[in-house]
Order: structure tokens, then C-alpha cells, then sequence
């Protein structure tokens, strides 16, 4: 199986390749890469959660949905089916947290079960914002620093 990582190959072979950069495994004997050949990595998956928790609250967006939604649960999206005109499916939704009075409670954050790293729409894809503070900490954690 062959690794699927956030980090580019330079930085792999200078720092190495830690557990929470390795969104899964594929199989490097098979040129296409789908959904019933890719191996989701759970340390990954809470890595990535932990960072969605701590950091998706202080996103524009978010923000104007709680404002929008004033009294409820207000979702993380994955932005790889966010402009194809419907109603994403459950698999792309991260998790949600609460909202009262259009505040965002922020320690509320629920990670969706049914979320997919990896659907037929195409690998993760956040927003850039959360994007970078994702790789800066996989970056942190391959360089001990």
C-alpha cells in the first residue's frame, strides 16, 4: 500500500512522514484511485477534527451562518460538492457545532460520522484558511518543532 499525504516529497524525505499527514492508503499497483480501493487513516481523520474544532468557529463563513441560523447547529462542509447547485450529501459534511443567538458556541463541536475523505466528488477539500492551519501543523509535527 503506498501512503496519501498532505505533504509534498521534499518534505517527506528531509522530515519524514508522521502518522496525522497520511490522510490514507492506496493500492500503487492500481492506476485509478477510488473509493473502495482508499483506506481511511483514523489518526488523520482526529487530527483533523481537532484542528476543525479549535479553528472552524473563527472562519467568514461559519460566522455568517451562525448568524443566519441564530438558534441551531451550524455545519463544516467539505467544499468539494459546494458549488455543484444541490444539497451536499451527508458525506460531506465534517461535523457542526451549536449556536445561540447567532453565537457560536465553541465548544460544541461534533465530528459527523458519516463524513468521507475521499468520495467519488474527489479527496478533502477545506477551506483555505482551515487548509493552511491544517498544513502548518502537519509541518510543526514533521519537524518536532
Amino acid at each position: 500500500m503506498a501512503a496519501l499525504s498532505l505533504l509534498p516529497p521534499d518534505a517527506v524525505d528531509t522530515a519524514g512522514l508522521p502518522t496525522e499527514a497520511v490522510l490514507g492508503e492506496v493500492d500503487p499497483n492500481r492506476p485509478e484511485m477510488t473509493v473502495d480501493l482508499f483506506t481511511p487513516n483514523d489518526a488523520f481523520l482526529t487530527f483533523l477534527h481537532t484542528i476543525i474544532a479549535e479553528h472552524a468557529h473563527q472562519l467568514p463563513v461559519t460566522q455568517q451562518q451562525a448568524e443566519k441560523v441564530q438558534n441551531g447547529p451550524v455545519y463544516v462542509m467539505d467544499r468539494r460538492s459546494i458549488n455543484q447547485g444541490e444539497r451536499p450529501p451527508f458525506e460531506d459534511c465534517l461535523g457542526w457545532y451549536g449556536v445561540r443567538n447567532g453565537e457560536i458556541l465553541v465548544d460544541t463541536y461534533n465530528p459527523s460520522p458519516n463524513y468521507k475523505l475521499l468520495t467519488n466528488a474527489g479527496p478533502l477539500e477545506l477551506d483555505p484558511m482551515l487548509e493552511q492551519i491544517l498544513l502548518t501543523q502537519i509541518q510543526k509535527i514533521a519537524t518536532n518543532t
